[in-house]
């Protein structure tokens, strides 16, 4: 019965690996800062959950991070 289970999860996870790679060139510039988001906590006392439904996220607005 574990060997069937161990196959049963081995067969069902091979479709979460990704299947395309995605091409990068050194000389091409890529604009990952679009899809990021983020929210400061000053007071460190939130938990995932308090996290997930907070609504003071904010858009990266500069270029750079740093």
């Amino acid at each position: 019965m574990k060997v069937l289970f161990v196959f049963l999860i081995l067969l069902l996870s091979s479709p979460c690996y990704a299947s395309t790679a995605i091409p990068i060139h050194p000389q091409n510039d890529y604009d990952l800062i679009k899809g990021v988001d983020y929210l400061i906590d000053d007071s460190r006392s939130l938990e995932l959950n308090g996290i997930q439904k907070n609504s003071n996220w904010q858009a990266v607005d500069k270029r750079n991070l740093i």
